[in-house]
């Protein structure tokens, strides 16, 4: 038997062989140039070490134009699964306040610091204490109070108003007024600040389940309100959302961010399989190629 026949299909697998597995070993090395005599060599770095920039920003247009379908999403996030996990969420976070224990500091504190309540706390009642101290200086509720303070005392001496006359009763009143309002001027802010210390500090004491006893009879309107303005942020915001996040630059970042060594073993995890084929079919091709010449 003529082994001869052999020779040039096995050399040429060898060199499809050698030559698909190099070209395929080019596209992740080397991870930097090579630099001889100040120049760089062709092919170095490998192309995708290279391209590292321009993959990360293609692959994240394509995700942000070509793969998000904002009809196809839309349709997903207003589901009915999707709108009864929302239910059922809202009516297991509605039941598990009115069972807690928890007081509301306690529950806070989970969330925040012990300083940083104290700290948002202060600011806030000083805040609303500010507003409505002025709203009760703006008011002019010193002329309120005298007003009724003087109309009980007339009531009550009836007749003898008329031995001090009206006018003398005027301005007294309207004495009174100045220093009435002068006093709440002065001590509006004070009075308002102290009652909100003492509410503020009832109420953080207030166990929640107390607080909430009373919710789950508005359990049905409740969840209508988050339904209606969940759907009506999907229906309107998801595309404005949707650019405020930017997609496509959270992605490119994210693939630049990789190190070369990285990002080969995560393209290698897609496509090993494809680029093992590729290496034995040009085996076959160069076997073939061996035969005919």
């Amino acid at each position: 038997m003529d082994l001869e026949i052999f020779i040039g299909p096995v050399i040429g697998g060898i060199i499809g062989y050698i030559t698909n597995s190099i070209a395929i070993k080019m596209l992740f090395r080397p991870i930097n140039p090579i630099i001889i005599f100040g120049k760089t060599l062709p092919f170095t770095p490998g192309m995708i070490p290279k391209e590292q920039k321009r993959i990360g920003t293609e692959v994240g247009r394509l995700i942000e134009e070509e793969l998000i379908d904002i009809s196809i999403l839309k349709s997903r996030l207003l589901s009915t699964e999707i709108c009864e996990r929302i239910e059922q969420t809202i009516k297991t976070v509605l039941q598990s306040a009115v069972d807690s224990k928890t007081t509301v500091e306690d529950y806070i504190v989970d969330i925040l610091t012990v300083d940083q309540l104290e700290y948002y706390k202060i600011i806030a009642i000083q805040k609303i204490s500010s507003v409505i101290a002025d709203k009760i200086k703006d008011s002019n509720v010193g002329d309120t109070i005298v007003d009724e303070i003087f109309n009980v005392i007339q009531d009550s001496i009836g007749a003898f108003t008329m031995f001090v006359g009206d006018s003398f009763i005027d301005g007294i009143s309207q004495k009174a007024k100045v220093i009435v309002n002068k006093v709440i001027e002065e001590r509006a802010y004070d009075q308002v600040l102290d009652i909100m210390n003492k509410e503020t500090d009832e109420f953080m004491q207030k166990p929640i389940g107390e607080l909430t006893e009373h919710i789950l009879e508005y359990e049905d309107l409740i969840i209508q309100i988050v339904l209606n303005t969940y759907e009506n942020f999907i229906e309107n915001q998801l595309i404005l959302l949707l650019k405020k996040i930017n997609l496509a630059n959270i992605v490119e970042e994210k693939i630049i961010s990789y190190s070369p060594k990285k990002l080969e073993e995560l393209i290698l995890s897609v496509v090993k399989k494809e680029l093992t084929a590729i290496i034995y079919f040009g085996v076959i091709l160069g076997a073939i190629i061996g035969f005919i010449i």
